[in-house]
């Protein structure tokens, strides 16, 4: 009976774990704007297009998605590359509007509260745990991606992102380092979703760009870790290399 009750934990156990997440290559040689294709054309567009609507619907007031939709072509030329084209490209296929794809972007990182550990056990393996806290996570169970980033047709790095947004919070480099960032809610969510569009800093380099992200695993440990771990970074965020 033991064994029995034994089973149908497991059976349970493995029958309420979700899904580990698709596997997508996504080169960093290609143009900006054709890179994240191959991953989107996977995908049913209606269903990304409704999960998207939802939330931005739900998450960003009306008042600044109109605000932002006047002020978005004055905004782009302050948009880094390749952010911008990165973007345009999603705006092309999602057939969304350029300031819909950018709120897109802002709204994952205002609305997080994340934790990072390092921890080492007795043999010497060190683990790097995080978790992703989001109110809409039903949704973005559908959108988690595990993206291996290839430069000349090589594995650069590897990390975990959402459908849409075209930076990386989650990643690491095999034998070389880990790197996540983390975020408290110690400001408003107005004023986490504006700081980027005010200041010039784009989506996602709060952290880490994957282009970055592939020049930095060429370096050791603690060079490539280094510049990261020092660079600002929004709404209280913390990088865990």
């Amino acid at each position: 009976p033991a064994l029995l009750l034994l089973c149908a934990a497991a059976g349970l156990s493995a029958a309420a774990s979700p899904p580990a997440p698709p596997l997508f290559n996504v080169s960093l040689d290609a143009a900006p704007a054709l890179r994240w294709l191959p991953v989107l054309r996977r995908f049913d567009l209606d269903f990304l297009r409704s999960a998207m609507a939802h939330i931005l619907g739900n998450k960003v007031p009306k008042w600044v998605h109109a605000w932002v939709g006047k002020v978005v072509e004055e905004l782009e030329p302050f948009l880094p590359q390749p952010f911008a084209d990165e973007i345009r490209g999603l705006c092309e296929v999602l057939d969304y509007s350029l300031a819909d794809c950018l709120l897109l972007n802002l709204v994952y990182e205002s609305t997080a509260f994340c934790t990072s550990i390092v921890a080492q056990d007795s043999r010497g393996h060190i683990y790097h745990g995080r978790n992703l806290d989001y109110p809409f996570g039903n949704f973005l169970r559908k959108l988690t991606v595990d993206v291996q980033f290839l430069r000349n047709g090589q594995v650069a790095f590897t990390g975990t992102t959402f459908i849409g947004y075209v930076g990386v919070w989650t990643g690491q480099s095999p034998y070389k380092f880990t790197v996540s960032g983390d975020e408290r809610g110690n400001q408003s969510k107005l004023l986490s979703i504006l700081a980027p569009c005010l200041v010039g800093c784009p989506p996602g380099t709060s952290l880490a760009a994957p282009a970055e992200l592939a020049d930095e695993s060429r370096l050791h440990h603690q060079q490539g870790c280094t510049p990261l771990h020092h660079r600002p970074r929004r709404g209280g965020g913390r990088c865990a290399p």
